[in-house]
């Protein structure tokens, strides 16, 4: 939905604040990815306590949702597969564009086919930057707290 002429929000207001520490936007991330303040993800391990094991049921409900709706959105508008021959600038609005017409079609019931599904083998692949150590360090912890809150809401929410 376009808000004040834009897509996104600004990111005050998609931010929530728990028990007074402001919870910025966050994606949601695998095991494979590091934790980091802009990337959630599950407590690793098993000898968890009770809130966590739940933290970590919702979390990755959300997130198997999230792969796929983007499974479906890159089905439907295979462009997204692969990396896009264009500027940096003009990759956002094919993006946009995909994402609105994705909507549409969803919203009218406008049939998916399966076949869409189908990984072609042409998925975009690649090294993508990671922090440094010192970096990663310092945002692993305000990671974990921010998880550690996020995990005593939903436990209580």
């Amino acid at each position: 939905m376009v808000t004040n002429g834009t897509l996104v929000p600004e990111e005050q207001e998609l931010s929530k604040i728990i028990n007074g520490k402001v919870i910025e936007p966050f994606l949601i991330g695998d095991p494979a990815y590091p934790l980091s303040k802009h990337l959630m993800k599950d407590y690793p391990g098993s000898n968890l306590s009770p809130e966590k094991e739940y933290f970590n049921y919702r979390l990755n409900r959300a997130r198997i949702q999230i792969e796929r709706a983007f499974g479906k959105l890159k089905g439907r508008w295979r462009c997204l597969f692969k990396q896009l021959e264009c500027t940096l600038e003009n990759a956002a609005h094919h993006v946009i564009a995909s994402c609105i017409l994705h909507n549409i079609c969803e919203e009218g019931d406008a049939e998916y086919l399966e076949e869409w599904d189908i990984v072609t083998g042409n998925e975009l692949e690649g090294n993508f930057p990671f922090l440094n150590q010192d970096e990663q360090t310092i945002a692993g912890q305000e990671a974990e707290e921010t998880r550690q809150l996020l995990t005593e809401y939903v436990s209580h929410n």
